[in-house]
């Protein structure tokens, strides 16, 4: 499938026009968690602030649904959930896969957060962009995934959305 959309891509990365390309896509434009240089700003902030201080670590990428929407363009990421449904919850996967292991190396680096911050637009301004059943189908196995890890290591989750996903809530929820 040729991607047509004029919001494909994202500054730096060409956009996943093909699921045929996945492998190779994901093997070159998936940036390295285990990279210490993207927690020197946060090892900084952490030596400087006080240990009575609540810390959040703020990813340098949004959340899984963002990512892969970029990646594809958006009206071809909405697209996906019918047409790629197998694709697309493998892509979500791979990107909280990254979150995860991100998470896990700042408490191997001692930034030791209290909580995690994702940002994700998971609607516009009349719902979300997807139903409750097809938000659970797609997407439980990488935002549950998220979000148990960072419980397993006692952090707490934040999610912004923009939009107006309430009735995503109650799925989210039953994550927790």
């Amino acid at each position: 499938m040729k991607g047509n959309d004029k919001d494909q891509g994202h500054p730096g990365r060409p956009s996943l026009l093909n699921w045929d390309d996945f492998d190779t896509y994901f093997e070159k434009y998936t940036p390295d968690a285990d990279d210490k240089t993207r927690f020197e700003v946060a090892l900084n902030t952490k030596r400087n602030l006080s240990n009575e201080m609540y810390f959040l670590l703020v990813y340098a990428s949004q959340g899984p649904s963002h990512v892969v929407s970029e990646m594809r363009g958006f009206n071809t990421y909405l697209l996906d959930h019918k047409k790629y449904p197998q694709e697309l919850q493998k892509a979500l996967e791979i990107v909280a896969e990254y979150h995860v292991k991100c998470m896990k190396n700042a408490f191997k680096l001692g930034i030791n957060p209290d909580g995690i911050w994702l940002t994700d637009d998971l609607g516009e301004q009349k719902g979300p962009f997807f139903s409750p059943r097809t938000f659970r189908t797609l997407y439980e196995s990488s935002y549950k995934y998220i979000i148990d890890e960072a419980h397993a290591l006692g952090i707490e989750v934040h999610l912004y959305c923009c939009g107006k996903i309430d009735r995503l809530l109650p799925v989210l929820i039953d994550w927790v």
